[in-house]
Protein backbone atom coordinates (compact mmCIF):
# COMPACT_ATOMS: atom_id res chain seq x y z
CA UNK A 1 0.00 0.00 0.00
CA UNK A 2 2.98 2.44 0.68
CA UNK A 3 4.84 1.42 -2.13
CA UNK A 4 1.70 2.06 -4.57
CA UNK A 5 1.37 5.99 -2.90
CA UNK A 6 4.48 6.43 -3.30
CA UNK A 7 4.27 5.70 -6.90
CA UNK A 8 1.36 7.77 -7.19
CA UNK A 9 3.22 10.79 -5.42
CA UNK A 10 6.30 10.26 -7.61
CA UNK A 11 3.77 10.45 -10.99
CA UNK A 12 2.45 13.28 -9.78
CA UNK A 13 5.75 14.99 -9.54
CA UNK A 14 6.96 13.56 -12.94
CA UNK A 15 3.47 15.28 -14.14
CA UNK A 16 3.26 18.76 -12.14
CA UNK A 17 7.01 19.28 -13.36
CA UNK A 18 5.39 20.01 -16.56
CA UNK A 19 2.35 21.40 -15.94
CA UNK A 20 3.05 23.96 -13.60
CA UNK A 21 5.70 26.22 -15.89
CA UNK A 22 2.80 25.72 -18.24
CA UNK A 23 0.29 27.51 -16.16
CA UNK A 24 -0.76 30.97 -17.34
CA UNK A 25 -1.38 33.55 -15.08
CA UNK A 26 -3.99 32.98 -12.84
CA UNK A 27 -4.68 29.77 -13.21
CA UNK A 28 -3.68 27.26 -10.10
CA UNK A 29 -3.29 23.12 -9.67
CA UNK A 30 -5.84 21.36 -7.98
CA UNK A 31 -6.18 21.28 -4.06
CA UNK A 32 -5.55 17.44 -4.96
CA UNK A 33 -2.24 18.13 -6.45
CA UNK A 34 -0.58 20.71 -4.14
CA UNK A 35 -1.80 18.44 -1.32
CA UNK A 36 0.75 15.51 -3.11
CA UNK A 37 3.22 18.11 -3.36
CA UNK A 38 3.29 19.13 0.30
CA UNK A 39 3.02 15.20 0.92
CA UNK A 40 6.56 14.73 -1.33
CA UNK A 41 8.30 17.03 0.06
CA UNK A 42 7.01 16.19 3.42
CA UNK A 43 8.43 12.74 3.12
CA UNK A 44 11.16 13.29 0.81
CA UNK A 45 9.25 10.99 -1.87
CA UNK A 46 10.25 11.80 -5.43
CA UNK A 47 12.10 15.35 -4.16
CA UNK A 48 14.87 16.25 -0.98
CA UNK A 49 13.07 16.43 1.90
CA UNK A 50 11.74 20.31 2.60
CA UNK A 51 9.14 21.16 5.16
CA UNK A 52 9.13 24.57 4.53
CA UNK A 53 8.24 24.06 0.68
CA UNK A 54 6.13 21.18 1.90
CA UNK A 55 4.10 23.49 4.12
CA UNK A 56 3.66 26.50 1.03
CA UNK A 57 2.10 23.50 -0.85
CA UNK A 58 -0.53 22.83 2.15
CA UNK A 59 -1.35 25.89 2.42
CA UNK A 60 -2.00 26.49 -1.41
CA UNK A 61 -4.17 23.20 -0.90
CA UNK A 62 -6.39 24.50 2.32
CA UNK A 63 -7.01 27.33 1.07
CA UNK A 64 -8.82 25.29 -1.19
CA UNK A 65 -10.66 23.90 1.09
CA UNK A 66 -8.45 20.65 1.12
CA UNK A 67 -9.11 18.48 4.26
CA UNK A 68 -5.95 16.31 4.13
CA UNK A 69 -3.72 19.26 3.77
CA UNK A 70 -5.36 21.27 6.65
CA UNK A 71 -4.92 18.15 8.65
CA UNK A 72 -1.33 17.99 7.48
CA UNK A 73 -0.70 21.72 8.38
CA UNK A 74 -1.62 20.97 11.53
CA UNK A 75 0.86 18.70 11.79
CA UNK A 76 3.37 20.94 10.76
CA UNK A 77 2.46 23.14 13.51
CA UNK A 78 1.90 20.43 16.35
CA UNK A 79 5.58 19.36 15.99
CA UNK A 80 7.26 22.21 14.42
CA UNK A 81 8.16 21.37 10.61
CA UNK A 82 8.33 23.95 8.65
CA UNK A 83 6.73 26.68 10.83
CA UNK A 84 7.32 27.56 14.19
CA UNK A 85 5.37 24.77 17.02
CA UNK A 86 2.37 26.52 17.82
CA UNK A 87 -0.45 24.05 19.50
CA UNK A 88 -3.06 26.61 18.79
CA UNK A 89 -2.68 26.58 15.07
CA UNK A 90 -2.39 23.27 14.88
CA UNK A 91 -5.70 22.82 16.81
CA UNK A 92 -7.40 25.58 14.51
CA UNK A 93 -6.03 23.43 11.70
CA UNK A 94 -6.93 20.07 12.57
CA UNK A 95 -10.58 21.29 13.51
CA UNK A 96 -10.96 22.60 10.15
CA UNK A 97 -9.99 18.75 8.64
CA UNK A 98 -12.45 17.35 11.33
CA UNK A 99 -15.34 19.73 10.57
CA UNK A 100 -15.16 17.72 6.91
CA UNK A 101 -15.41 14.29 8.57
CA UNK A 102 -10.94 13.85 7.96
CA UNK A 103 -10.28 10.72 10.27
CA UNK A 104 -6.58 12.14 10.51
CA UNK A 105 -7.86 15.25 11.89
CA UNK A 106 -10.37 13.93 13.65
CA UNK A 107 -7.63 11.51 15.35
CA UNK A 108 -5.03 14.31 15.93
CA UNK A 109 -7.79 16.58 17.17
CA UNK A 110 -8.47 13.75 19.81
CA UNK A 111 -4.91 13.56 20.87
CA UNK A 112 -5.12 17.46 21.50
CA UNK A 113 -7.60 17.26 24.16
CA UNK A 114 -5.72 14.02 25.12
CA UNK A 115 -2.62 15.73 26.01
CA UNK A 116 -4.10 19.14 26.66
CA UNK A 117 -2.09 21.05 23.67
CA UNK A 118 -3.92 23.79 22.41
CA UNK A 119 -7.16 23.38 24.20
CA UNK A 120 -8.14 22.69 27.89
CA UNK A 121 -7.52 18.61 28.34
CA UNK A 122 -10.59 16.83 28.28
CA UNK A 123 -10.11 13.46 28.02
CA UNK A 124 -14.11 12.69 27.32
CA UNK A 125 -13.94 15.12 24.28
CA UNK A 126 -10.69 13.21 23.24
CA UNK A 127 -12.52 10.01 23.16
CA UNK A 128 -15.21 11.67 21.21
CA UNK A 129 -13.17 12.50 18.69
CA UNK A 130 -10.89 9.21 18.29
CA UNK A 131 -14.60 7.35 17.99
CA UNK A 132 -15.38 9.27 15.12
CA UNK A 133 -11.94 8.34 13.76
CA UNK A 134 -11.96 5.10 14.43
CA UNK A 135 -15.58 4.38 13.15
CA UNK A 136 -13.86 5.01 9.40
CA UNK A 137 -11.01 2.90 10.49
CA UNK A 138 -8.19 4.89 11.54
CA UNK A 139 -6.11 2.23 13.06
CA UNK A 140 -3.80 4.90 15.04
CA UNK A 141 -7.49 6.38 16.52
CA UNK A 142 -8.29 2.75 17.12
CA UNK A 143 -5.57 2.33 19.47
CA UNK A 144 -5.43 5.44 21.43
CA UNK A 145 -9.49 3.80 22.13
CA UNK A 146 -7.47 0.78 23.43
CA UNK A 147 -4.95 3.01 25.57
CA UNK A 148 -8.41 4.72 27.17
CA UNK A 149 -10.00 1.87 27.97
CA UNK A 150 -6.61 0.79 29.45
CA UNK A 151 -5.84 2.94 31.85
CA UNK A 152 -9.82 4.48 32.27
CA UNK A 153 -9.16 7.64 31.05
CA UNK A 154 -12.13 9.11 30.04
CA UNK A 155 -13.93 5.88 30.35
CA UNK A 156 -14.65 3.14 32.48
CA UNK A 157 -11.77 0.86 32.50
CA UNK A 158 -12.00 -2.32 30.84
CA UNK A 159 -9.19 -4.85 29.52
CA UNK A 160 -11.32 -6.47 27.65
CA UNK A 161 -12.64 -3.68 25.70
CA UNK A 162 -8.72 -1.90 25.33
CA UNK A 163 -8.19 -5.61 23.70
CA UNK A 164 -10.52 -4.80 21.19
CA UNK A 165 -9.67 -2.04 20.17
CA UNK A 166 -5.85 -3.00 20.46
CA UNK A 167 -6.85 -5.82 17.97
CA UNK A 168 -8.25 -3.94 15.37
CA UNK A 169 -5.36 -1.34 15.07
CA UNK A 170 -3.07 -4.32 15.00
CA UNK A 171 -5.18 -5.86 12.30
CA UNK A 172 -3.84 -2.86 9.93
CA UNK A 173 -0.42 -3.16 11.00
CA UNK A 174 -0.21 -0.21 13.66
CA UNK A 175 2.80 -0.77 15.68
CA UNK A 176 1.39 0.96 18.62
CA UNK A 177 -1.64 -1.17 18.71
CA UNK A 178 0.66 -4.59 18.03
CA UNK A 179 2.69 -3.79 20.82
CA UNK A 180 0.14 -2.84 23.44
CA UNK A 181 -1.47 -6.22 22.25
CA UNK A 182 1.69 -7.83 23.02
CA UNK A 183 1.83 -6.31 26.73
CA UNK A 184 -2.42 -7.52 26.82
CA UNK A 185 -0.78 -10.74 26.09
CA UNK A 186 2.25 -10.82 28.34
CA UNK A 187 0.40 -9.16 31.56
CA UNK A 188 -3.16 -11.29 30.66
CA UNK A 189 -5.07 -8.59 30.46
CA UNK A 190 -8.04 -8.63 28.60
CA UNK A 191 -6.82 -11.82 27.44
CA UNK A 192 -5.53 -15.03 28.42
CA UNK A 193 -1.80 -14.39 29.74
CA UNK A 194 0.21 -16.05 27.01
CA UNK A 195 3.93 -15.01 26.19
CA UNK A 196 4.37 -16.69 23.11
CA UNK A 197 1.08 -14.72 21.52
CA UNK A 198 3.54 -11.94 23.63
CA UNK A 199 6.43 -12.18 21.58
CA UNK A 200 4.38 -12.77 18.69
CA UNK A 201 3.07 -9.60 18.62
CA UNK A 202 6.20 -7.52 20.48
CA UNK A 203 8.27 -8.62 16.97
CA UNK A 204 5.96 -7.08 14.59
CA UNK A 205 6.02 -4.35 16.35
CA UNK A 206 9.71 -4.56 16.71
CA UNK A 207 10.34 -5.04 13.63
CA UNK A 208 8.49 -1.35 12.44
CA UNK A 209 11.28 0.17 14.48
CA UNK A 210 8.85 0.85 18.05
CA UNK A 211 10.96 1.51 20.93
CA UNK A 212 8.81 0.06 23.33
CA UNK A 213 8.09 -3.34 22.07
CA UNK A 214 11.86 -3.53 21.29
CA UNK A 215 12.20 -3.12 24.95
CA UNK A 216 9.38 -5.31 25.83
CA UNK A 217 10.86 -8.20 23.77
CA UNK A 218 14.04 -8.14 25.21
CA UNK A 219 13.25 -7.77 29.12
CA UNK A 220 10.50 -11.10 27.94
CA UNK A 221 12.86 -12.92 26.58
CA UNK A 222 15.48 -12.72 29.85
CA UNK A 223 12.68 -13.11 31.90
CA UNK A 224 11.89 -16.54 29.71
Amino acid sequence: MRIKQSIIVSLSILLLMFIIPSLSYGQTLSARAEDNLGYAYEHAQGVPQNYYTAVYWFKLAAAQGNANAENSLGYAYEDGHGVPQNYYTAVYWFKLAAAQGNAYGENHLGYAYYYGQGVPQNYYTANYWYKLAAAQGNANAENNLGVDYQYGHGVPQNYYTAVYWYKLAAAQGNAFGENNLGSAYEHGHGVTQNYYTAVYWYKLAAAQGNRNAQRNLAIIRKQK
